[in-house]
């Protein structure tokens, strides 16, 4: 048998013992690597003299067990297998997660899994501190003290906080596929108070999806000065419905004369499947 894991090793082949290695070691199998630390499964057909994408645009090429797959770039879209005639005479071939050999009775040459989650947001836990974009932010709203800290990393976004009429607002604007099933928004949100009023909503945080021209689709949520707790929570949203449209994802806290209320947001992520 191969062993389970291959280190990245270089080899020179002749032509001859190439071909030779190939029909004796490997013609009667098919041979798959499932590879650990990556999404997709990688099945190789030893016995394909033809080149043809599949998966992953990964270059795999034929010929010896030691230059079995790059799984490196397994996170790119296409995937070529060059046939016998044309391999390399000299094969780097780097092994960089775990690989599990198996044998199967698939047929053809590679296959990628597909599928998976993939977050649309950019800079979405604030960790590039005063360089903001792309979210758009009023002043001040940036934040690493340690006042306000952050969920995660050393930064987040503080709205509000200053016991005098006062608006916020943080938004960032993204395009969501027509080809995605599902969008999913979340964020974590930590709000503590000086309000003393257990049934007036005196400050405000509004959660709103607007269009690329500002003007507000739907408020998914509107929290206060009420809803304080001790630590963050995760708010979560469903998107899907805004497929095949480029929108803001828009929070304005609104602030009264008296008494601060603090809107900390951070960790945003908006999943698409």
């Amino acid at each position: 048998l191969l062993p389970a894991s291959f280190p990245a090793i270089t080899r020179t082949l002749s032509p001859l013992r190439m071909a030779m290695v190939c029909r004796l070691v490997l013609s009667c199998l098919n041979m798959c690597y499932q590879t650990s630390g990556a999404r997709e499964t990688i099945l190789v057909y030893w016995r394909s003299r033809n080149s043809r994408a599949t998966g992953p645009n990964t270059r795999v090429p034929t010929g010896s067990p030691a230059s079995l797959i790059n799984t490196a770039a397994l996170s790119s879209k296409r995937m070529y297998v060059p046939s016998l005639r044309r391999a390399s005479l000299r094969i780097r071939t780097t092994t960089a997660f775990t690989t599990v050999p198996c044998f199967t009775a698939l047929s053809g040459v590679a296959t990628g899994g597909g599928g998976g989650t993939t977050q649309l947001l950019k800079n979405p836990g604030f960790e590039n501190g005063t360089a903001v974009a792309p979210w758009v932010l009023t002043s001040g709203v940036i934040n690493n003290s340690s006042g306000e800290p952050a969920h995660g990393g050393a930064w987040d976004a503080w709205l509000n906080g200053y016991g005098s009429a006062h608006t916020d607002s943080a938004y960032q604007q993204v395009a969501i596929a027509s080809t995605v099933t599902k969008a999913t928004l979340t964020f974590w949100l930590h709000i503590d108070t000086r309000e003393t009023s257990s049934t007036l909503k005196n400050d405000t945080l509004k959660v709103q999806i607007r269009n690329s021209a500002g003007t507000v689709l739907t408020t998914l949520a509107t929290y206060s000065n009420l809803d304080k707790a001790s630590g963050y929570t995760q708010k979560t949203f469903d998107l899907s419905a805004y497929k095949g449209q480029t929108i803001q994802i828009y929070l304005v806290g609104i602030e009264n004369s008296s008494l601060a209320t603090s809107f900390v947001v951070d960790d945003f992520a908006l999943n698409v499947q």
